[in-house]
């Protein structure tokens, strides 16, 4: 992201923070806490920043979108609010299951006897998925093979508390198998309703780039399957239940003043 800000046009410096070694040789790091909106506020206010990009989920569960209109100060980012469909797996689910969104088939549990119910009780076949409810720096999602590993990341997630307050509650899914890939766009939600501005990305996870190279080895992938892939996946998505249920929640993901 840095190195892309960097090569446009008009942008004469770029503060990140708080940055990495990697990140120091396009941008000034600042060393912050980023998890404190109102001390990312004093450095957007001391550095005169004219646009602030938020990376991180962290920052926005914190509500640092909220702290930045409140000063008036331009940012890109969803509000503390709509941040919930990443800093919360139970609600993201809800959310999914109350908008019309496919979804995987899910139950959510509170507590560790709840959860080891359900999955005793075979509802779901295993491989199953569990999810820690909350942030967990990308390490809360796991695929247990069978009761036995699931009881063990259970009692992990929801009894030692290994990632904290995120674990406190469980999103327990039915494995889905398939293709991955992710498709990124915008919306703006104002007083005049929501709308869908457009399409971003289309990206294949970077943890399948060797099987990709692989595939690409042995077989041919032309124009025509790739417009394929992006159509079928665009269509599943349908991004407009997922705004239209954004906008009726007031949660808005918004980059101005």
């Amino acid at each position: 992201m840095v190195w892309k800000l960097a090569s446009e046009r008009g942008v004469s410096d770029i503060v990140c923070a708080p940055g990495n070694a990697g990140i120091g040789h396009l941008a000034r790091c600042v060393g912050v806490d980023a998890a404190d909106p109102h001390a990312l506020v004093a450095i957007a206010k001391r550095e005169e920043i004219d646009f602030t990009i938020v990376g991180p989920e962290l920052p926005l569960s914190r509500g640092v979108a909220d702290v930045f209109a409140d000063e008036g100060l331009l940012l890109f980012g969803p509000s503390q609010r709509a941040a919930r469909l990443e800093s919360s797996k139970v609600f993201a689910k809800e959310f999914m299951q109350r908008n019309g969104v496919p979804t995987a088939r899910y139950k959510s549990c509170d507590s560790a006897a709840q959860a080891l119910a359900i999955l005793r009780g075979g509802e779901f076949p295993f491989p199953v998925v569990l999810k820690a409810d909350g942030l967990a720096a990308g390490k809360g999602v796991v695929i247990a093979a069978d009761l036995k590993d699931a009881e063990t990341h259970v009692h992990a997630m929801m009894v030692d508390k290994r990632f904290g307050h995120a674990g406190a509650r469980l999103v327990i899914e039915e494995l889905l198998v398939g293709r991955e890939a992710s498709f990124f766009g915008l919306y703006e939600i104002s007083e005049r309703g929501t709308s869908w501005i457009g399409p971003l990305l289309f990206l294949l996870p970077w943890v399948r780039i060797a099987l990709l190279i692989r595939t690409i080895r042995t077989t041919t992938w032309d124009d025509a399957t790739w417009l394929t892939i992006k159509v079928t996946l665009a269509r599943a998505l349908d991004l407009r239940w997922q705004i239209g249920g954004m906008g009726r929640d007031g949660r808005a993901s918004r980059g101005q003043r």
